[in-house]
Formats: structure tokens, sequence, C-alpha cells
């Protein structure tokens, strides 16, 4: 209860080149917002020699628990489809690190205790609707292959034995797009927009918009823009809509403030943030 004691949660890269993984620290917020106290590490994936794909995105679901996604370090792809490790995973844990007792894999047997799916690239969008309990989250492919998902525990997403997408060279990295036992997205990008944050508008700035998901995309032919995707009454994913793509920015991350707008951020180095609110007449 972030009202109560003000805990903040923050996920990042942690290590060196040789040797780094996903972590999760929290800490107490004073009330003023100016300092972190008893900051302290409640969670680390799986270490790996790699400087890329980390995830980290966070989501609390209605229990309380939390959500952390980790990627699969590039030259760790087989690793996605093995459980036993973090790599290509979305963990599962308390407020406190520790491991809820109804994590499908909890008693440790078929994988790590702390995993909630499998089978993921990279995924860098999630987000929970907790009036459907649905988890929806998104991941880059390779050169093609973006994926939006609805998270189930104990799912397998199935990177990199099925794939919409190839390697960057060109090359085939499977035949095979779907296969018993692993989950087809829920919508898909070929070619790719390097999809990147993600909320769900509920606000009355955009009415026509309400209960949509909005999506950052950062690069790809078709990238570099926001993008909405309209939800059906029971959360299914259908049409899916450009916004500001003529502007050609990269949106790292976006979310819905107070007053209805829309705060994007930028992926350049030296990114700025933008309030996207509706046209008035006139204007």
């Amino acid at each position: 209860d972030f009202a109560n004691n003000r805990r903040l949660y923050l996920s990042y890269a942690n290590g060196e080149v040789g040797a780094n993984t996903t972590a999760v620290v929290a800490g107490t917020l004073s009330d003023d917002a100016s300092e972190l106290t008893n900051v302290a590490e409640i969670f680390r994936g799986t270490e790996r020699e790699t400087s890329l794909h980390f995830g980290g995105r966070l989501a609390f679901l209605s229990d309380g628990t939390l959500l952390v996604t980790m990627g699969e370090g590039f030259r760790y792809m087989d690793e996605a489809q093995n459980p036993r490790n973090f790599h290509g995973t979305i963990a599962r844990i308390n407020p406190d690190g520790t491991i809820p007792e109804d994590n499908p894999f909890a008693d440790g047997e078929n994988g790590l205790p702390a995993v909630y799916s499998y089978g993921h690239r990279n995924v860098q969008g999630l987000y929970y609707d907790a009036d459907k309990d649905i988890i929806y989250e998104h991941e880059h492919g390779p050169k093609g292959g973006d994926e939006i998902n609805i998270l189930a525990p104990g799912n397998n997403y199935g990177w990199p034995v099925i794939t919409y997408g190839i390697n960057y060279d060109g090359t085939v990295i499977t035949d095979k797009t779907e296969m018993e036992g692993m989950q087809q997205p829920a919508h898909k990008w070929v070619p790719s927009v390097a999809p990147s944050g993600m909320t769900m508008y509920t606000g009355d700035a955009f009415p026509d918009w309400q209960g949509d998901l909005i999506i950052g995309a950062m690069n790809g032919p078709k990238g570099q823009k926001l993008i909405r995707v309209d939800l059906d009454e029971d959360g299914k994913v259908g049409e899916v809509y450009d916004i500001a793509a003529d502007l050609k920015i990269p949106f790292r991350d976006v979310v819905m403030g107070p007053d209805g707008a829309l705060y994007a951020a930028t992926a350049n180095l030296d990114g700025v943030i933008y309030r996207v609110e509706p046209v008035t007449e006139g204007e």
C-alpha cells in the first residue's frame, strides 16, 4: 500500500558485461519524495555473460504479488524453454521477495519456484487489468514477430521453438510458428516495431480510447510511434491503430496522468517526455 508505507520498487541491469542479470530492489520513499531509505534487493535473475535483453518490467497483481519480466540475454535464447533458470521468464514474487505458494512451479520440481511463465524473448511491456483479471505483456521478436500475449501461470510462450520472425542476418531460426503446448500471440507485428512500455487508457480526455492499450514503439520500418490496441468487452485484442506515426519519434514508455492526458517518454539519449492531449476545435 503505497499510500501507507510509500514502498518504491525498481528493476535494473546489475553486474558487469561478463556476469550480469536483472535485479529488483525496494525501498521506502520519504514523505516529500526526496529520499529513498531501507533499500534492499528482493529479487535477482540468473546471471549471464551478455549486455542484451534484460526485460525489467514490473506489475503488481490484485493479490499483492509482483511480476518481474526477464529477457533471455539473446545468446541464451534456447534456455528460454528451460524454466529451471530465469532466462526468458516472468517471475512472480511477494512484495518482500519471498515466493507465493501457489506459483506453478512452487515445489521446484519442474522449474524455479519463482517462475510464472516462460518461453519469452524480451518482455518490454506489462499491464494488469484488475477489473477483468487479465495480464497483458508484449515482447520483442527477432527480425519480425513482436508479440502481445495474455499471460497465465505455467504457460510456455514458445520462444525460440516457434516464432514469426527470423534472425537479423536473414537466416531462419525455426520453420515453426505454432506447436502443441505453446501459446499463440494475441497479436503479432511483422515487420517489427520494437514495442516498449504499455498502459491502459481509463481517463475521460479520449473517451473513444477507454479500455484500450497504449504502447510505445521504437524502431523498424513501421516503428517510432504510439500504438492503440482496441480491446473488446472481454479484454480480447482487436484492431491496432497508429498514433503520431508521422512524427517519427521512438517512444520508450507511456503512462496516463491523473488529468487523463498521456505522457510518453522517448527512447533517445537526450530524450524528452511528451504530453498527449485531445485537439480542441479550431486548433
